[in-house]
């Protein structure tokens, strides 16, 4: 019997320890193994294996190894055993890997099922946010539609009896040579008026979405003059200075009258809240597919609070705003109409004091081709 060196360190063994004796006797191979260090060792001998068995050993000093077995059975010409020999390679590190890789696997395999578990736990749990979104959302559009409904009934309602009153008020007052009764009327006169705008405004805001639109090429810089033309004596009034900065080539594509309508809410903000002596610039530039459009003045501006609620219904920022020549939808008709044309509007100040600045995009036309003309020779 012949133990290498290497055998002697691994198994922690001198080589006369092993004389005469077999590996189980030594206790070297771990309990849960010798079953199938045994069917392999008769597998061996009946000459029926050629791969190695790995197993665990048990060292002198009582360490756990693993080890690669190769047995070889030498015979001579009449099949009789004549050597055995025995091959052994420590594996430790390489079982050690494998074991680390196949719990991190494992971990793995658990970390998947359970995010299959949240997965499937997600998906049913949008479904269900999903249907409650649904539900939520028709709830909310028959509340809108019922409360457009109320308002149309009320706006009409209250618009029958304001016609009459709106024409017969100023006729009472020219017929009364009572200065104070005359003063009282023209308070009933205001009033009736303020409702009247109230009413007229909300109706057209409700019904904003349902508006046509008739598109077509519009050079803004002759939108921007007939409309200065129309508030010439308002600006003079309170002196104030307008500067136009729009190119003569720059056309939009929108509703005339619509583009209008924008245009006139928001010259009219301008100047309402523009001081004696203010400055109102109008400009515009291309920026890509769309027209950016600014109505910029010096007046009372606003706060970071009330430019958050500016374009809301019925928002007036503050009591400097307050009166009856505004409904508080302007704006928010304003917003609308943009919105239906594909464009947006925002405002932006520095605070109050420091005026402010309404800008709305809307879609870019190409400017209309001139056409030249040859005199005849």
């Amino acid at each position: 019997t012949y133990v290498s060196p290497s055998c002697e360190r691994l198994f922690g063994y001198k080589a006369d320890e092993f004389i005469g004796k077999v590996p189980w006797e030594l206790n070297i191979i771990h309990p849960d193994d010798v079953r199938r260090v045994a069917m392999y060792h008769r597998e061996a001998m009946e000459g029926s294996c050629e791969k190695p068995v790995e197993y665990r050993i048990i060292t002198k000093n009582g360490e756990t190894k693993w080890v690669s077995h190769l047995m070889s059975v030498v015979r001579d010409e009449k099949g009789r055993t004549v050597m055995i020999i025995s091959s052994y390679r420590d594996v430790t590190t390489r079982k050690e890997i494998e074991q680390q890789l196949s719990l991190k696997v494992e971990e793995l395999k658990r970390a998947e099922d359970e995010i299959k578990k949240k997965n499937k736990e997600l998906e049913e749990l949008n479904k269900y946010l999903e249907k409650k979104v649904q539900e939520r959302t028709e709830e909310v559009k028959k509340l809108l539609r019922a409360k457009e409904e109320i308002l149309l009934q009320i706006g009409h309602d209250i618009k029958t009896p304001l016609t009459p009153l709106c024409i017969l008020l100023p006729l009472a007052r020219d017929l009364s040579d009572n200065i104070k009764v005359r003063e009282l009327l023209d308070v009933c006169i205001r009033n009736a008026n303020y409702m009247k705008r109230l009413v007229a405004s909300t109706m057209h805001l409700l019904n904003v979405d349902d508006i046509k639109l008739f598109l077509e090429d519009i050079s803004l810089l002759d939108q921007v003059k007939e409309l200065l033309e129309a508030h010439m004596v308002n600006l003079q009034k309170k002196r104030i200075k307008v500067s136009v900065l729009i190119d003569e080539d720059i056309f939009v594509r929108a509703d005339r009258v619509r583009l209008r309508e924008i245009l006139e809410n928001l010259l009219s903000n301008a100047i309402k809240y523009s001081t004696e002596g203010g400055k109102i610039s109008i400009g515009a530039e291309r920026d890509g597919e769309m027209v950016k459009i600014f109505i910029r003045d010096n007046g009372i501006g606003m706060t970071k609070e009330q430019l958050e609620h500016i374009f809301e219904e019925f928002y007036k920022g503050d009591e400097s705003r307050h009166d009856l020549a505004s409904v508080g939808l302007g704006l928010s008709i304003c917003k609308k109409l943009v919105e239906k044309h594909g464009g947006k509007i925002w405002a932006e100040s520095k605070g109050i004091g420091k005026g402010s600045t309404f800008y709305f995009t809307l879609p870019a036309a190409s400017p209309r081709e001139k056409i030249e003309t040859t005199p005849a020779s």
